[in-house]
């Protein structure tokens, strides 16, 4: 079996690139349509801070709530330093080694590694980064190297079993041109159709 690398550098620049996408994003683009269906820019602004704190909730070892259908609302320019709070807490509590190797139980009843949770949380915030970039144009904002670590680790963590027509959690695989960036690359294999070749 395959060792899961240690992201937790990348998963940091993935806040990082959390909070310059979201400061990027303008007042009238709030109800715009994403590359996630079932959620405009303003909800999925929503999701990125429950994602973010999520980490950072992992990082401590701690079990994360299970109520993920009232996620709070946050006004636009509150979404930055909510990012950004997450961001020194996660960085805090995923500093320990010991927080690697630490297990937990997701509220889908499977159990982690905290090593495998990081490349989840990493993949998670970076993919959901290029949601919000495609929906806002700012892709110019997205972080090649970061990029390939996300495809990485989605391809190591995402299964058969967890795609499906719905795409909960995740869509089929998309093939993606020759000429794809990185992300593009992770959006395809996603189940996303990559918007530059749309």
């Amino acid at each position: 079996m395959t060792e899961t690398p240690d992201y937790r550098l990348a998963l940091f620049l993935s806040y990082d690139q959390a909070v310059a996408l979201a400061e990027g994003v303008g007042s009238s683009q709030l109800h715009d349509p994403t590359p996630c269906s079932a959620m405009d820019v303003s909800a999925l602004l929503d999701h990125l801070v429950f994602g973010a704190r999520r980490a950072a909730v992992l990082g401590r070892g701690e079990a994360p709530s299970s109520d993920e259908a009232n996620v709070p609302h946050l006004e636009l320019g509150d979404v930055p330093s909510a990012i950004r709070v997450a961001a020194s807490e996660a960085k805090q509590a995923w500093s320990d080694d010991v927080s690697l190797s630490r297990t937990i139980t997701m509220p889908w009843g499977v159990t982690y590694p905290g090593v495998e949770l990081v490349g989840m949380y990493m993949m998670e915030l970076a993919t959901h980064g290029w949601d919000l970039a495609t929906a806002t144009g700012n892709t110019n904002l997205l972080d090649e190297e970061l990029g390939e670590d996300a495809l990485a680790a989605a391809k190591m963590l995402i299964t058969a079993d967890g795609r499906n027509a719905e795409g909960n959690p995740f869509a089929p695989e998309v093939e993606p041109p020759a000429e794809a960036t990185s992300w593009d690359r992770l959006a395809a294999f996603t189940g996303r159709t990559p918007r530059s070749f749309y």
